[in-house]
């Protein structure tokens, strides 16, 4: 029979693997636990715009050339969904995204875009902005990140 100090003698070590239980079974948990909707939001699709100019006049806007780039930075062929993403330009959507984006050349890419691979592509878009101010364009679409531009169009001094 164990004494009485032999018996007290093993208890911490006993905490302690139970601590340690504890401690290993709380950490997996945590680590399980499944990412908020913010931390799940990953994008497949890096994207980005541009234009021809960053300031213009309001009697040379209608030049206005926006060029759109996605990079597939997953190691899968993805569908970039071009047809299903929107143009919003000053935090209205444009109502004519959808023809927009569903019309031009194409290649393969536009279905199946390669791993590392880049899409580029452009439209002038003549009718769009017609008042001088600041404006904010942005592309949005569901496996991309919002590729925002910002141009600037001043009054027409004649």
């Amino acid at each position: 029979m164990k004494s009485q100090k032999e018996s007290f003698a093993r208890e911490p070590s006993q905490r302690n693997v139970f601590a340690s239980a504890c401690l290993f079974i709380l950490s997996t948990a945590i680590l399980m636990t499944p990412p908020t909707k913010a931390e799940s939001k990953h994008h497949i699709l890096q994207a980005s715009i541009s234009s021809n100019k960053s300031t213009f006049t309001t009697a040379n806007i209608k030049q206005l050339t926006i060029f759109f780039e996605l990079k597939n930075v997953t190691s899968k062929t993805v569908n970039p969904e071009i047809p299903a993403t929107v143009l919003v330009i000053d935090d209205r959507v444009y109502r004519d995204s959808a023809w927009m984006f569903s019309n031009g050349p194409r290649d393969a890419r536009f279905k199946a875009l390669p791993p590392n691979d880049t899409l580029s592509f452009s439209y002038v878009l003549d009718d769009v902005i017609k008042t001088s101010g600041e404006h904010k364009i942005v592309w949005r679409g569901a496996n991309q990140n919002d590729a925002l531009l910002k141009i600037s169009v001043k009054p027409d001094h004649k």
